[in-house]
């Protein structure tokens, strides 16, 4: 037990995978052994929210890591708790998988990674075969947009056709509505919240390239998360770019560019798509009769 406890105190960040019932008093004994930055992390499953540097963490979650072992060890020299894994240094990036490297927001091989082109084309099969399916079984297409989205609320339904990269790394809330030509490049994540109502031919594009062509041509993009909150109404023609972050009560204007974040409460158009007006109670009171 001293060697092992040797080990925690020379390395930087330590991840202690024991099962689930055990975990608790594995957290307790480190810090009675004095261990500083001792993290108790059980049943997380986004655990890239919740990790840190120069501390260890007790998980009985971290197969739910896409690639850690039982321990990562990261840049010495930082008390910083809580950053996010873009901190990874150049050691551990290049143990990574080509996937691994696009869930962490890293630079990575889009064109020619085998796994990565496996998944997409697995993918695109069932879009495929959802925009096929019979318009009028309304039940079986409710079901089936739940076998490529990777988590959904009870009431969802996306109009035919309907194209994403890889689904499990897109979540939808509760009552979602898309509308024809719905398409979602996925690859960096893309969660909308509760009541978004999409309208026709929107695209959510969490990939870019580089704008260097020597590391474009070699089939080089990142990708970064799209977040969309709560009763947001996304108007026709919409396209959201990498990294955006749309908060919630938020109108986006028809043929909108949206390229930065956009605050709640707000209406918002234009090429690139700002804010013109805030939400207000007057507009629960307008009549929309003619």
């Amino acid at each position: 037990m001293n060697e092992f406890l040797n080990h925690l105190i020379a390395q930087n960040t330590v991840f202690i995978q024991v099962e689930k019932e055990s975990s608790i008093y594995v957290f307790r004994f480190l810090q009675n052994q004095g261990i500083q930055n001792v993290m108790y992390r059980p049943g997380k499953k986004d655990f890239n929210l919740y990790w840190a540097k120069d501390c260890v963490i007790v998980t009985d979650m971290i197969s739910e890591a896409p690639f850690l072992s039982n321990e990562l060890i990261f840049p010495p020299k930082s008390n910083i708790i809580g950053r996010k894994w873009n901190s990874l240094d150049e050691r551990s990036i290049s143990k990574m998988s080509e996937k691994d490297k696009m869930l962490h927001q890293k630079l990575y091989d889009a064109n020619y990674d085998k796994e990565l082109e496996r998944e997409r084309i697995q993918c695109k099969i069932l879009c495929q075969k959802y925009n096929n399916l019979a318009i009028d079984n309304i039940d079986e297409r409710h079901e089936f947009i739940k076998s490529i989205i990777g988590e959904t609320g009870k009431n969802v339904h996306i109009e035919p056709d309907f194209w994403c990269d890889y689904g499990y790394r897109i979540k939808v809330g509760e009552n979602f509505y898309a509308n024809h030509g719905l398409v979602i490049l996925d690859a960096g994540g893309v969660t909308f919240g509760h009541d978004v109502f999409i309208a026709p031919s929107c695209g959510f594009h969490t990939s870019g390239h580089p704008i260097d062509f020597e590391r474009r041509n070699q089939g080089l993009e990142y990708a970064y998360p799209i977040v969309v909150g709560d009763n947001v109404w996304i108007g026709a023609g919409v396209q959201v770019m990498p990294g955006v972050t749309i908060g919630s009560n938020v109108v986006i204007g028809g043929g909108s560019i949206v390229v930065k974040d956009i605050p709640s409460n707000s209406v918002a158009v234009g090429n690139p798509c700002r804010v013109i007006r805030q939400i207000t109670d007057d507009d629960a009171k307008k009549s929309w009769d003619r």
